[in-house]
């Protein structure tokens, strides 16, 4: 179970869509992020990869994460 406190968030700051490779430790899944989407409630551990980068980018529960100028960050907020 993953309370929302603990849930990690993934928000994209920019005005454009990004594809992202999302990997758990069970799977792998292409999705699209839309401008100005956060997706919340993220209850496992992933590793993200922004459009066709190499660079993983591993997020844990509690993180809030950011896409902005089209790069991955911990958000400052």
């Amino acid at each position: 179970m993953c309370f929302s406190v603990s849930a990690a968030e993934l928000k994209n700051l920019d005005d454009v869509d990004y594809s992202l490779r999302v990997v758990t430790d069970e799977s792998s899944e292409d999705i699209v992020i839309k401008a100005g989407q956060t997706l919340s409630n993220i209850c496992e551990e992933w590793t993200i990869y922004l459009g066709g980068s190499e660079e993983p980018f591993d997020v844990y529960q509690g993180d809030v994460i950011v896409i902005k100028d089209g790069e991955l960050d911990f958000s400052s907020e």
